[in-house]
């Protein structure tokens, strides 16, 4: 399978229903990557509950998920 760098969802939850979807987009995100079952789940649980704070404070939660095939640059120290 050849995964291109870029966008793969993006989602905005304005009300806690909305977080359902975040929390099954997720996990679904996570599988698709290749974490298994226990990792799925905990990316599963951090979105909806950071989402869930933001949106309890009126905060509209923006997710995206992106790919990246190369590691992210490191930054140097000084």
């Amino acid at each position: 399978m050849t995964v291109v760098d870029g966008e793969l969802l993006h989602l905005v939850a304005r009300e806690e229903s909305d977080m359902f979807l975040v929390r099954q987009r997720g996990r679904q995100v996570a599988a698709v990557v290749g974490l298994d079952a226990q990792d799925q789940i905990r990316v599963a649980t951090a979105l909806s509950d950071l989402g869930r704070e933001l949106v309890r404070g009126s905060v509209p939660a923006a997710v995206a998920f992106w790919t990246r095939t190369q590691p992210p640059p490191r930054s140097s120290s000084s």
